[in-house]
């Protein structure tokens, strides 16, 4: 049975509690864990299941994000006023065990007041919470979990990049919802003031009997310096003196893809609700045409591109909004369907919407999309990109992100492609250009992976709406034109 549980609102916080429930399952193990899609056996009944296990475990993390106070029912009610309220009773039930629980705010949700919660629910408020930010959340929820006692804490030494110390502390108002704040280092030379809270490195008193040992390491490291050196320049010898001018990317390249698979049974294809498709164009080797605008249309004129990427492979599209409009035309489904799957290459049938970064609502909270009719599993990434929140994807779809990634993010996303995945891709370079008159194209944040595997998407248009309000695409691979 589950020693810790993870209550969650779904339409609130279901992408953060499945990166919770992985992280932990991997650290505690997965039998220590409660989430009721994962932990409920085929035929039990929830009900008694969600019993048992809130009457055995041992923490309970209640995720509060900005719709948990006030999300309605069907009825417009709020759900939390409801007796028979899930979440209510599960939270309720670890208040009256006196468990420890633990408020965990996300995407800047605030702690509830006690006068906003039912009467059974009002010890909440006074329950220490702690805040974790999506641009932060591999850090906090490691801290978290520290604090919980669930992993140990580690001393780790990072050094300053600055020459000076700030005059005074910032504190981050994460920290008021109990997000833990690295104490920032005290200025001096040569020495570390000790710290009380044990999590800064001291540095040793230069004393006569350690200064030995400091000369030992000098000669031992600047020994290893001049072995690098050699071996360095041997090696440029032996490659003719010319050295790499990047860095070595792993050789993970996998039997060469074949594209005929996502246009078999495709006549046409068609964007929908009036849609002006904007072009898709390569900037790297290795792209295919796989649907393309008529022979009148100048170039660039393809709509959806492919590539094989390492040992994964990535898609781009021409319009976000593509994906939302599966019903627009009967083929739709069937090419996105073939789309997908050929994105998976076999390996897994879930497919990872990115949202909460101004992405569209196409995925599992908006239209219903042709990924669900090609028989994948659905979810959402409204967290950072990191190895935790799209774990157990097999193609994640980024559409039309309107906010910048971190740099991590992109060197996530480059990984996954990398060891086999599948990345979809879908933007619209017109529309950014005509949103952010005062931005260079240059900006538009889809670039920033586009850059890795070799894609664009212009400023101009392919393609306009007909007399029914439609874009249709009429020419597929091999004969498709970028």
């Amino acid at each position: 049975m589950g020693a810790v549980f993870i209550s969650y609102r779904r339409g609130d916080s279901e992408g953060q509690a499945r990166a919770l429930s992985i992280e932990l399952g991997d650290l505690i193990g997965k039998d220590s864990v409660f989430m009721d899609v994962d932990s409920i056996a085929l035929g039990r009944d929830f009900r008694q299941v969600l019993q048992e296990s809130l009457q055995a475990c041992d923490i309970m993390l209640a995720l509060i994000g900005p719709n948990w106070l006030e999300a309605k029912d069907a009825a417009g009610n709020r759900r939390l006023d409801n007796p028979g309220d899930f979440v209510r009773q599960e939270i309720s039930s670890a208040l009256k065990r006196n468990i420890a629980v633990t408020p965990v705010l996300l995407q800047g949700a605030s702690m509830p007041s006690p006068d906003t919660l039912p009467t059974d629910l009002q010890d909440l408020a006074y329950r220490n919470g702690f805040e974790i930010s999506h641009t932060r959340w591999e850090s906090d929820v490691r801290e978290m979990l520290k604090r919980l006692g669930l992993i140990e804490r580690t001393r780790t030494f990072v050094p300053r990049t600055s020459p000076q110390a700030p005059a005074s502390p910032v504190v981050s108002s994460s920290a008021r919802a109990g997000a833990y704040v690295q104490p920032p280092a005290a200025p001096g030379i040569g020495t570390a003031t000790p710290s009380k809270t044990g999590n800064a490195a001291v540095s040793p008193p230069d004393t006569p009997s350690a200064r030995p040992r400091k000369s030992r390491v000098a000669i031992i490291a600047a020994g290893a310096a001049i072995l690098v050196v050699v071996i360095v320049l041997a090696w440029i010898g032996l490659s003719g003196g010319k050295p790499s001018t990047g860095p070595a990317v792993p050789n993970k390249a996998a039997t060469p893809a074949s594209f005929d698979s996502i246009v078999s049974g495709v006549k046409q294809i068609a964007l929908g609700e009036k849609g002006v498709a904007g072009p898709v164009a390569a900037t790297a080797d290795g792209w295919v045409t796989i649907a393309s605008a008529d022979k009148n249309v100048d170039s660039p004129k393809a709509f959806v591109m492919a590539r094989q990427y390492q040992a994964g492979r990535v898609a781009a599209l021409g319009h976000p909004g593509f994906l939302a409009f599966a019903d627009k035309h009967p083929d739709n489904p069937l090419f996105i369907a073939h789309l997908v799957q050929w994105l998976a290459a076999g390996k897994g049938q879930k497919a990872c919407f990115t949202v909460a970064h101004g992405e569209p609502e196409i995925g599992p909270a908006g239209t219903p999309t042709a990924v669900n009719i090609a028989g994948f599993e659905v979810s959402s990434v409204p967290a950072t990109i990191n190895s935790f929140t799209i774990s157990g994807c097999s193609v994640v779809v980024i559409n039309n992100r309107t906010t910048a990634f971190t740099s991590d993010e992109v060197q996530t996303v480059q990984d996954f492609v990398t060891n086999g995945n599948g990345l979809l891709l879908g933007g619209l370079g017109w529309a950014y250009a005509q949103n952010s008159p005062t931005k260079n194209i240059q900006d538009y944040p889809m670039l920033q992976l586009g850059r890795i595997f070799g894609v664009e998407w212009p400023t101009s248009y392919i393609g306009g709406p007909d007399a029914e309000g439609l874009t249709t695409f009429r020419t597929f691979y091999p004969n498709a034109a970028p």
